[in-house]
Order: C-alpha cells, then sequence, then structure tokens
C-alpha cells in the first residue's frame, strides 16, 4: 500500500478541521435560522458537551482564556500529525502548502479572518497574541518626542506596556481619561465622549495618538469606539483600538470601525487555541508604520499587514485551530450566540442588582454592557468571592480587584442553570 502524499494529508486534516467538523459535530441547521432575539438551545447544549468543563462546574472566565471545543483540539492536533508525516517530502516549493507559518501567511485561514472582521485579507497579519499587536503598531509609529498618547484608566498591561515602555524613554506622554467623573459616577456614552474631547483639545497640537479598547477587560465595558475614533480622526490623531475582548461578542466590520490599526487575541470569546493573534492594518496605517520585527519579506508591501508580522518560524497548526474555531463561530452566530449572550447577560445583571450588599461594577447601560459582568459583594474581598463561588458552586470566575470585584463572563458554552446557580450562591451570602 503506498503511503499518502503530503498534499493528500494536509488536504485532509484541512477537510477535518475547515469543514466537515461543523456539520459532524453539532446539530443540523434547522430549516430556518432563529428569529431576532431568539436562539437555538441544542446547539449549544452539545457545544457544551464537546466541551472539557468538569461535570459539575461551569466556566465563567472566557474573558481570560476561552475553552476549545474538542472539534477546534481535534483540528489541531489532526493538522500536526499530517505535518510532520510530510516534513520529509516538503520540497519548499512555492506552489505547495507551507508546513510553517510566520514567513508567509496561511491564505485558507486569512480568508476566513478576514470575512469575520469585514476586511481585506492584505490587511490582515498573524501574531501570537493582542500583546505582540501592539507592540508592533506602537514600536513602529514614528512620532514627535513628547506626542501624546491618549488611553483610559482601564487598560489591560498588554494594551499599554508598549507606551509605557516609549514614555520611560521620553518618546511620548500618555494622558488617561478615567471613565468616571470627579464623583466616581460611571460615565455613560455621552460622557466618555466628552472626557476623550476634552483631553484632545487639552494637549493641542501634541495630541498624536489615541488607543484605547474597544471592549475592557476588567469590567467588558464596550467603550463608543465609533465616535471615539471619529472624534480622534477629526483632529488628525492616529487610532489604535484593542480587540482582545471582541471577536466572539459582536459582529465586525473593521474598516467601517474607521481605526488604523486594531489587535485582538482569539484565544479568549472565539475560543480559538492559545497563542494565536491577528493584526488589521489599513492601507493608510501600513503606509505609515515601520516594520519592528523583520525578516525576510518585512520590505514587500505587496505582502501587505503580513510584513509587519514576521514572527519567524511557528506552528501553522494553531493557524488551522484558528480556522476551525471561526468556522465554529460562523455557525454559533447562525444559531443565535449573541442574543443568547445578551440574555444571558441581562439576567445575571438584573438578578444581581435585586440583591443586598452587591454592587455592580460593570455597565448597566445596555449600549455600554457586554457578556461580562463584574461585580463585587460586601465584607468579602474579591479573592474571598472567587473561592466562595468556587467552593460552593464549582463556578469559575475571576478576581479582578478590590473596587472591581470579581468579573463573570457569560458565552456559549455557559448556560441559564449556570447564571441560577450564581445569583442562588450570592443571594445566600446576605
Amino acid at each position: 500500500m503506498s503511503r499518502p502524499s503530503r498534499r493528500q494529508l494536509l488536504q485532509s486534516a484541512a477537510a477535518l478541521s475547515l469543514m466537515r467538523f461543523v456539520g459532524e459535530s453539532l446539530p443540523a441547521t434547522a430549516a430556518a435560522p432563529p428569529g431576532p432575539g431568539a436562539w437555538d438551545e441544542a446547539v449549544f447544549g452539545r457545544l457544551r458537551e464537546q466541551t472539557p468543563i468538569p461535570e459539575g462546574a461551569a466556566y465563567l472566565n472566557t474573558g481570560t482564556l476561552g475553552i476549545s471545543p474538542q472539534v477546534v483540539q481535534d483540528a489541531v492536533i489532526a493538522h500536526l500529525r499530517a505535518n510532520e508525516a510530510g516534513l520529509t517530502a516538503w520540497d519548499f516549493a512555492r506552489d505547495e502548502p507551507a508546513l510553517l507559518w510566520g514567513y508567509r501567511f496561511d491564505e485558507v485561514v486569512r480568508a476566513q479572518c478576514a470575512r469575520l472582521l469585514g476586511c481585506a485579507t492584505l490587511d490582515l497579519g498573524f501574531t501570537q497574541n493582542a500583546t505582540m499587536g501592539l507592540n508592533i503598531v506602537a514600536h513602529g509609529l514614528e512620532l514627535p518626542r513628547g506626542a501624546v498618547v491618549f488611553q483610559t484608566d482601564e487598560e489591560h498591561p498588554g494594551g499599554k506596556g508598549a507606551w509605557l515602555l516609549r514614555e520611560s524613554r521620553g518618546e511620548v506622554r500618555r494622558v488617561e481619561v478615567s471613565l468616571r467623573d470627579e464623583d466616581g459616577i460611571e460615565l455613560d456614552a455621552d460622557g466618555i465622549l466628552a472626557a476623550f474631547e476634552a483631553a484632545f483639545d487639552a494637549a493641542g497640537e501634541a495630541a498624536a495618538v489615541l488607543s484605547v479598547s474597544h471592549i475592557t477587560s476588567s469590567r467588558g465595558v464596550r467603550l463608543p469606539v465609533e465616535r471615539l475614533v471619529e472624534a480622534a480622526r477629526r483632529r488628525g490623531l492616529f487610532t489604535v483600538l484593542d480587540g482582545a475582548q471582541v471577536p466572539g461578542q459582536e459582529p465586525l466590520d473593521l474598516p467601517a470601525l474607521g481605526a488604523e490599526a486594531w489587535f485582538t487575541s482569539p484565544h479568549k470569546w472565539l475560543l480559538a487555541p492559545k497563542g494565536t493573534g491577528l493584526l488589521y492594518l489599513s492601507p493608510a496605517a501600513r503606509e505609515r508604520l515601520r516594520p519592528s520585527l523583520a525578516s525576510g519579506a518585512w520590505d514587500d508591501p505587496e505582502r501587505g499587514t503580513d510584513r509587519f508580522t514576521q514572527v519567524g518560524t511557528g506552528n501553522l497548526s494553531l493557524a488551522v485551530g484558528l480556522g476551525a474555531a471561526v468556522a465554529l463561530h460562523e455557525r454559533l452566530v447562525e444559531s443565535g450566540l449573541f442574543a443568547r449572550n445578551r440574555a444571558l447577560s441581562r439576567e445575571l445583571v438584573d438578578g444581581l442588582r435585586r440583591v443586598p450588599r452587591v454592587t455592580v461594577t460593570s455597565p448597566v447601560d445596555e449600549a455600554l454592557r457586554t457578556a461580562a459582568t463584574s461585580f463585587r459583594v460586601e465584607g468579602l474581598s474579591a479573592l474571598e468571592l472567587q473561592q466562595v463561588l468556587w467552593e460552593q458552586g464549582r463556578l469559575r470566575v475571576r478576581e479582578q480587584s478590590e473596587r472591581i470585584g470579581v468579573r463573570a463572563c457569560v458565552h456559549a458554552y455557559v448556560d441559564e442553570g449556570d447564571v441560577r446557580s450564581l445569583l442562588e450562591i450570592v443571594a445566600g451570602l446576605g
């Protein structure tokens, strides 16, 4: 019996990871998709069965790491095995599929991700995570000394570290705009926009960059980024969005959003393998930025954003897993993912607000609210609250800070029973 060729092995792995698993692993699509505000719970029940969450436990920490379902894991493993089996015969021919990433993009996965984000394939490059994306942008942007970079006071370390480094060298000055007023009251969308506009105007000609979270990490605040970007670009600022928390939570059209740069970590809400990231650069951004990470194609403009993400040898199987996660996500969206997440989030927030001694620290305003809800309980530290929820209900939330409390994320593998269990435990703490 002859061995299958390398191309046959790769094609079989791609078929498993990018096509067949969606139909075989989840219930068949209904004759008509769920209507507005509805969802097909059978699809989400089956997904939970495929996700390695221990019986009797619930995972509400997707904002840190999503749990990749079995179909995504299988895609990575099948491709990895096919890849290794094909190495001996690989002659590095340009018309053959590459067996590694970091030098040239996998175009199948690139096209999937471009469709997800509503952009052109040339606009995208692979990274390892959102932190790498910001570093590529921040260190590639030439700015006059003393240029002002505007951020919120709730940025993730990975969303501000590169600017802090440049500030430590005296190259830029960071200005943090608070998401609360002088009395500590949370700002609404109009208030957030007004606070940033005032900061822009106060900085005058030194105002240079807006670099903020699309959705914040610790409290799940969905900033009015469309309006912020428009206000910043009207004043000539370069605009950068940290989208680590976004894919999997809302539909995207990055060109319409208007930011020059946007980066993300698909290993969160998209449930992709850890170690996968995406960087979007608009054509105008690619003209302005200089590569800060270089290999063979760093100076080839025909490569688009890919020339800025020449990271060297990487694991192509993770990229295939990312493609599998995108395909799965598309099926979940068809089955009502966004409506389901909104309904569960609303039930959680409304239930928490009825419990004495509980303060919901995430927005209650629908315009700013997401599927991540943070709250604290009077008399308990954030760590104590995290431990109580695990010990009494096997509910995995994550401590944020004493002011914010803990964060609970509702997503595809969380159901109404998990939300009610959390509410019952919290109500019993009074």
